[in-house]
């Protein structure tokens, strides 16, 4: 296969080319997907662009109340980082769950954003930390709410002279947290569905529950309306059992070779229970049946 290739040295030569070419561009940080992509013939590009020596989208930075991680950086970088361990611990959670140590070391948080897949696992937990996303072109820098980011399977809102420069966030404030993937197996699999939830607790009920799952829509999906049947709900069977039945029929799932549309929704279902679960509620499993 024939396609250009090109190596920039800097974030600011990367966004020329990127103005140049434009749509003709497939940008390769870690490789783990665009090279695989490109073996199999699914992905034919016109330039390939590596900007995986740019230190400068390589960073994890505190400002003020927000982490700020530049979208060159390493899964395995953001699993060890010590302030995504202090003030995201939700977000480590995913980072463990991420493939296998070979992948967590060269694969980027920008590239496992952009590839938009349904499964990608860092998704979940940075939409409930209602993660914006730093949109960067030779013209200015556009900042984008997360979840308005992705618009289709594989597709996202980038314009042609955009690249992911940073995702941020501000810090939670003492939130409970939980990240689950469900595979067929470990290692390198991909998720049959994901959730991530964040929520506080006030007099003893749930406040301002965010909820996000993956592998269960055309785009990994934050599921407002079990939030909104969750909020200022005590966290006891009776209603958790109904935001499972709410989220059942939230999600859109397909069919495919990892599991059933029917059986992603149950299992939708199933992830939040244990979710709570997890985190000290809902104790008594038998009585979910």
């Amino acid at each position: 296969m024939d396609f250009n290739y090109e190596r920039p040295k800097s974030l600011e030569e990367a966004l020329k080319l990127r103005a140049r070419y434009r749509g003709d561009v497939t940008f390769m940080a870690g490789g783990t997907d665009v090279l695989v992509d490109i073996r199999n013939g699914v992905l034919k590009p016109k330039m390939l662009m590596d900007i995986s020596s740019l230190d400068e989208l390589n960073y994890i930075k505190e400002e003020d109340s927000q982490i700020r991680i530049g979208s060159g950086t390493k899964i395995a970088e953001i699993q060890k980082a010590f302030l995504i361990q202090k003030h995201a611990p939700l977000l480590v959670k995913a980072c463990q769950k991420f493939a296998n140590p070979l992948i967590k070391n060269r694969a980027t948080i920008g590239g496992n954003i952009t590839c938009a897949s349904p499964a990608a696992d860092m998704a979940p937990p940075l939409l409930v930390l209602d993660a914006e996303a730093v949109l960067g072109s030779t013209r200015d820098k556009r900042v984008l709410p997360l979840h308005k980011l992705f618009c289709g399977v594989k597709q996202t809102r980038e314009r042609d002279d955009e690249l992911l420069i940073e995702v941020k966030f501000n810090k939670p404030h003492k939130e409970k947290s939980e990240f689950l993937k469900l595979g067929l197996r470990n290692g390198t699999c991909l998720a049959v569905a994901s959730l991530s939830i964040m929520f506080g607790i006030a007099n003893s009920v749930i406040r301002k529950p965010k909820i996000a799952l993956g592998s269960v829509a055309p785009t990994p999906l934050r599921a407002t309306k079990t939030e909104e049947m969750l909020n200022n709900k005590e966290p006891g069977l009776d209603n958790i059992r109904r935001a499972g039945d709410t989220l059942k029929r939230e999600v859109k799932p397909i069919s495919d070779i990892r599991g059933s549309a029917e059986y992603r929704r149950e299992i939708s279902a199933a992830l939040l229970f244990t979710a709570f679960q997890n985190l000290g509620y809902v104790l008594d499993a038998e009585k979910a049946q």
